[in-house]
This record gives C-alpha cells, structure tokens and sequence, in this order.
C-alpha cells in the first residue's frame, strides 16, 4: 500500500473524480482545469497527441455507431429469423472495435513514456517530478477528450522489477537494502472530494496490452 505521506504519486483519476489535492493535469487544454472549477498544474508533456487523441475518437464514434445498431434490432418487436445473429455480431464487432482502440493507442501513447520517463529513467523521473510538482501528486486526464493515458502512466510506472529507491519514491516504502526486487507496483485509481476524503475505485487494467505493446516494439526494433 502507498504511504501518502512519502510517496511522490499517489494515484490517478479522472479530472470530474478529483476535485481537491495536489492536482496535476496531463493535458494540453490548459482551460481543463478552469472549466471544471479545479486548482492545479499542467504537466503536457505527457499529454496525448492530437493523432492519437483523434484516432481514440474516432474509434468510440464507432462504439457509439454500433451500439445504436444494437438497440434498433432489439427494439423490434417481432422475433425475426436473423435477430439474435445480427445482435451476436455486432456485439463481436464492437469488441473487436474496442480492442482495436485500446491496443492502438497504448501503442501510438507509449512513444511518449519513453520520451519523457525512459529517457530520464523511472527513479530520475519521480525525482524530478517531486522537484516540480512536491509530493502526494494526483496525476489526472479529462478521459473524455484524452483517453485513459493517465492510466497507461500507471501501468507503465508500476511495471516490473525496481530498486529499493525507486519503490522509495513510488510507495514510501524505506529499506537499507540495495537489492533488486522482482515485483509489480500498483498504483490506485482515486476519486476525491472537496474535503479530501479519498475513495479508491476499480480502474480498467491496462497491464496486458501495455506488455503486448512493448514487447511488439522491442522485437520491432521500436
């Protein structure tokens, strides 16, 4: 478990869940924050590209497109021959669509962690992120406009084995220990309110196709 009192980031969340802390918008709308009534800082650096803020968008205007196919068949009345076939197909389609969606832009989004965390490497990282921004970070997207990219920094911060100081600066975790250990970190999902009353939520898990993106990349050569 983080210790909030240590550690540098502490979570994520969407920009409408997290209404107090020390807020740190991954976006290049530098109005998100006013629009929304939100104190807080911009790191864009980290913010998705139009490209793949577009391609993101164009992929839930089919989700969307679909999922109207579905409650027009099911809102007819009569019981017709290919019905349920039409139903089952699209609900394939349009997890396939999902699919899509989420593998690409894990793939187009994973440029940018390695230009701006892997070119400094995940301990420097959060050094310099505590630097700029102090400690107890919520790192937010307007997942709306912006995707799940927040999450995706998550995942990615979280993924594989660390050094002691690095799991220092993630967790608050300290240990006179050198060693490296062999383990995954997880960092939550928040909602927060105005008060500052925290409440973990479950997020989607991006995991699987953040480690199918990179091993895709590294036998590409990236």
């Amino acid at each position: 478990m983080i210790d909030r009192s240590k550690a540098i980031i502490i979570g994520t969340g969407d920009v409408l869940n997290i209404k107090s802390g020390n807020m740190v918008c991954i976006s290049k709308d530098k109005t998100t924050l006013h629009r929304l009534d939100r104190s807080g800082r911009y790191y864009a650096k980290l913010a998705p590209t139009n490209k793949i803020i577009n391609n993101y968008a164009q992929h839930n205007k089919q989700l969307l497109e679909i999922k109207h196919k579905i409650n027009e068949i099911k809102s007819i009345q009569e019981d017709y021959k290919n019905k349920q076939y039409e139903i089952n197909r699209l609900y394939t389609e349009y997890h396939q669509v999902l699919k899509n969606r989420d593998y690409e832009y894990t793939y187009s989004y994973y440029s940018i962690l390695e230009k701006v965390i892997e070119a400094y490497g995940k301990e420097e990282w959060f050094i310099k992120m505590k630097k700029l921004y102090g400690s107890g970070i919520i790192l937010m997207c307007d997942r709306s406009i912006d995707g799940f990219c927040d999450r995706l920094v998550a995942e990615y911060l979280g993924y594989n084995f660390t050094e002691r100081g690095y799991l220092e600066n993630v967790l608050g975790e300290k240990s006179d220990s050198e060693d490296r250990i062999d383990r995954d970190i997880y960092i939550p999902e928040l909602m927060v309110d105005e008060l500052g009353r925290e409440q973990l939520i479950l997020p989607q898990r991006y995991k699987r196709v953040l480690v199918k993106v990179m091993d895709v990349r590294w036998r590409n050569g990236r």
